[in-house]
């Protein structure tokens, strides 16, 4: 069985061999750069399961790379390392098409958990496209159009919309839509969910009448087709 291929992009050259042989003694497939220039490059050039992305390096800021290889259909998981620890900053990382945020310094522990979480997660299967009234979701492209206009939508907007077009009229509880939209983050909570809704919500919605994304009191959320 082939194992997972893991990039690991870190300046500091000591946590950066720390990281390579704490993975490998794992048994994953590790390639190590240290620069936003030897990132592009591998990134542009070799597939990976996952992506272990410091966010400020010398010439680039972790965030660019980040847009850039979503931007060109990148779908590997994304965990952003950082000194800093404010929600902002997370946000920040997370909206820009991160999958999970690990602040330094962290344990061994920590981080092999959060590799193993993100590696757990299914790749996306669905290549034909997904619609529900005029909107139209591509899980390839990971876009959303409505009449042939793009809508843009941040990675955790797009989750929770595939999630319930995937799964037309089924009643999801917050806890459940935590679980599979925010797997290993830890600080997301039902405000969390209540926010990214009403943010979807607000781009998607057409119809205030008949609402796209239903609320079930007491229950949950659901898609309303």
């Amino acid at each position: 069985m082939a194992m997972s291929k893991i990039l690991v992009v870190e300046d500091d050259p000591n946590l950066l061999s720390v990281l390579t042989k704490m993975l490998t003694d794992e048994r994953y497939t590790v390639d190590s750069v240290s620069s936003a220039e030897d990132a592009r490059s591998y990134l542009t050039s070799v597939s990976y399961d996952l992506v272990i992305l410091d966010r400020h390096l010398p010439d680039a800021d972790g965030l660019q790379i980040c847009m850039e290889y979503r931007g060109n259909g990148g779908k590997a998981p994304i965990l952003f390392l950082t000194g800093k620890d404010t929600t902002k900053d997370k946000v920040t990382g997370l909206e820009a098409g991160a999958d999970d945020y690990l602040t330094k310094p962290f344990s061994t522990e920590e981080l092999i958990s959060r590799v193993r979480a993100l590696l757990r997660r299914p790749p996306v299967l669905h290549s034909k496209t997904i619609q529900a009234r005029d909107l139209v979701l591509d899980p390839s492209t990971h876009s959303v159009t409505r009449k042939g206009e793009p809508i843009h939508l941040y990675p955790r907007e797009f989750a929770l919309l595939e999630l319930f077009m995937l799964n037309p009229a089924r009643v999801f509880s917050p806890d459940e839509i935590l679980n599979r939209a925010w797997p290993t983050d830890k600080e997301a909570s039902i405000e969390t969910l209540r926010q990214t809704i009403l943010r979807l919500r607000e781009k998607v919605e057409t119809d205030k009448k008949e609402p796209l994304i239903q609320t079930v009191r007491g229950v949950g959320y659901r898609l309303n087709p």
